[in-house]
């Protein structure tokens, strides 16, 4: 009888594996088919495409001769080395399944903004499929990210007082509280000799900005260390980006789900008291008013008869999401700076080389792309080719890193000149429109764009003046290998960070 029920259970796993096998040989035929008929329809010049692997091969062939752990937003500028001739086409077929659905890399801007720029919320691509079930283990679809429709619009419009240039200008104070903290650590750094990891430092500069911006509270991140940005990169660890081995094995893990749980009490618990005490005072008068207490007036005057205390959970829910995604960017002169800016902080506008050299850093380095799922009613077009691109069952990617290195729209972009965002109409390095979008463009663009530049020009406009920076390049001297010549290159899965930290030496100028 035993024999049996096992012979019985043998024969049934065997059909579930001949059906998936099934199943599988059926998706990648037609996924290849697809792929090709889509090639001959709109005369796009593509990669070689192979039957069984489609462009995987091409992708092997990309990577071939560049550190293996690049950040995967560099691919296409990998790619337009290779293939220069499909340049002109502005989008680039890619089939890699089934590790991830067929994408349309989109790198010409003026094609990019058809799907993105666009103001009217109807005729833009909304975020993909694979994009929300990637980050729903993080973020539960109650963020700015995925939310997609009227929901997403009632959010934004809730959160964008708090994030206007107008409003981010009175915050110079807190911010330069939290920079003459981080130079302390520059400091002590450069007493040491001692090579840090310059990355962990912004992280933790970065953490403790936001803190303050968002819920006027201290995490004091850089004084004492906090358990919130370890458990925020750990839960990042255990995301699916694609239907890799390595995807299959974190999916597979028993640990998983209840780390992913133990992660979220760990967040919860450092941003809930934050969150509360905010909340509870946001009729209070203050130097500036924070991002959630303007969220808060936001939802009141769209909801005159509600009581904010009662919608305290909800709140708390989407301050906690939003705030992961905010954290998923000589010595008198220092002085007289910090007493300058605090006192007048439009100031900060008058740092025009500062905020080109910012913009040129971002247009090399761009921090993400855009990610949209293909619909049956949208069609892009290439109106200097005539070529039209359908995008319905397509993963439609705004390639931001090959955007950044088009010569028609970026001239010599291979150099490092912030003059480029100096120059004029006319002018050789001008920078041609829709070209520059690290933050994206149109309705969807980063919200925290403003809050960014602010901080990143107040960093550099405070601590250049003072300390000497230099990459220490014994750590990157194994392997051998270089991207573009450099040694420091962008690694990583998701959002790409410097390669081993960045670090670096720190010496006080004029020592």
């Amino acid at each position: 009888m035993a024999s049996l029920s096992f012979a019985l259970v043998g024969r049934t796993a065997g059909y579930i594996v001949v059906l998936l096998l099934v199943r599988f040989v059926y998706r990648l035929y037609t996924v290849r088919m697809k792929i090709r008929k889509y090639a001959k329809d709109t005369n796009t010049l593509g990669m070689p495409h192979h039957f069984i692997f489609g462009h995987m091969i091409e992708s092997g062939k990309a990577f071939k001769d560049v550190p293996m752990e690049i950040n995967r937003l560099t691919l296409m500028s990998l790619f337009l080395r290779q293939h220069s001739d499909i340049i002109k086409d502005g989008v680039i077929v890619m089939d890699v399944w089934p590790m991830i659905d067929p994408i349309l890399y989109v790198m010409d801007p003026e094609i990019v903004s058809q799907f993105s720029n666009q103001q009217v919320l109807a005729k833009t691509l909304p975020k993909s499929n694979q994009l929300k079930d990637m980050f729903t283990p993080m973020f539960q679809g109650k963020d700015l990210l995925t939310m997609d429709g009227p929901e997403w619009k009632r959010w934004r419009a809730i959160y964008n007082p708090g994030f206007s240039a107008k409003n981010v200008a009175t915050m110079a104070p807190e911010f330069i509280e939290e920079i003459d903290i981080f130079k302390r650590h520059l400091r002590k750094v450069a007493k040491s000799g001692k090579v840090v990891k310059m990355q962990q430092l912004a992280i933790n500069l970065t953490i403790d900005v936001i803190g303050r911006a968002v819920l006027g509270h201290n995490f004091k991140c850089q004084a004492e260390g906090n358990p919130l940005e370890k458990a925020i990169a750990d839960q990042v660890k255990w995301l699916i980006p694609n239907r890799t081995p390595d995807a299959l094995v974190k999916l597979l893990n028993p640990f998983r789900l209840y780390d992913l749980w133990r992660l979220e009490r760990i967040i919860r618990n450092v941003l809930a008291p934050a969150v509360r005490e905010n909340l509870s005072n946001e009729t209070s008068t203050t130097l500036h008013e924070t991002i959630l207490s303007l969220a808060v007036k936001a939802y009141l005057a769209e909801n005159p008869d509600s009581n904010p205390r009662f919608d305290l959970e909800a709140f708390l829910n989407r301050t906690t999401s939003h705030l992961k995604i905010f954290i998923f960017a000589g010595h008198d002169t220092t002085a007289t700076s910090l007493s300058k800016i605090a006192a007048n902080p439009q100031l900060l506008n008058s740092l025009v080389y500062t905020t080109a050299v910012i913009k040129e850093t971002l247009r090399i380095f761009p921090p993400a792309l855009t990610v949209r799922q293909g619909r049956p009613d949208v069609t892009l077009h290439n109106y200097k080719t005539g070529k039209t691109y359908p995008t319905d069952g397509f993963l439609v990617i705004g390639a931001t890193f090959a955007t950044h290195k088009l010569e028609e729209y970026l001239p010599r972009n291979e150099e490092f000149l912030p003059e480029r965002f100096l120059a004029k109409e006319g002018e050789e390095l001008y920078v041609g429109k829709n070209a520059f979008r690290p933050f994206e463009l149109g309705p969807r663009a980063c919200i925290g764009q403003e809050l960014a530049m602010m901080e990143l020009s107040m960093i550099l406009g405070l601590t250049v003046r003072e300390f000497d920076f230099e990459v220490d390049e014994s750590v990157f001297m194994e392997g051998g290998k270089r991207l573009w010549g450099q040694r420091v290159y962008m690694v990583g899965g998701l959002a790409g960070h410097p390669k081993g930290g960045m670090p670096m030496m720190v010496k006080v100028r004029g020592r």
